[in-house]
């Protein structure tokens, strides 16, 4: 007489909900350590060029927004001239001879460019002027 064995059951991995977690943890990683710089404002055209000589553009550390119609943006807020100078006259005071980096759009008012440039050597903060884009 014959004595079957009982067969043996076979061990699947279920596969589904792995592949999903490493998905998960991969989106998660992925916006975690996505790099946001909050100062580059989208609607500003910067002059092209093919090169530029402006190794101070990298390290500023104050940035300074000015758009085709003469609008300011500072941290992402539109203030006046006014109060750009009066924040310009605060960064003076607590870290002199700062860098200030104006990014003006091609088509921005040029008075106004050279109004802040103005401020910042009466305040020997560093201005930095202009931003430009690399082809």
């Amino acid at each position: 007489m014959r004595v079957s064995r009982a067969e043996e059951e076979s061990f699947d991995l279920p596969l589904t909900p792995l592949i999903d977690m490493m998905f998960m943890l991969l989106i998660f990683f992925l916006v975690s350590t996505t790099i946001v710089n909050p100062e580059k404002d989208v609607t500003i055209d910067l002059p092209d060029a093919a090169e530029s000589d402006n190794p101070r553009a990298e390290t500023a550390n104050f940035i300074v927004n000015l758009r085709s119609g003469g609008i300011i943006v500072v941290e992402q807020s539109i203030i006046s001239i006014d109060e750009l100078l009066t924040r310009l006259e605060q960064i003076a005071e607590e870290t002199p001879g700062r860098v200030v980096e104006i990014r003006g759009d091609k088509t921005a008012p040029y008075g106004t460019a050279v109004q802040i440039l103005q401020t910042c050597r009466e305040l020997e903060l560093n201005a930095v002027l202009p931003t430009i884009m690399r082809e």
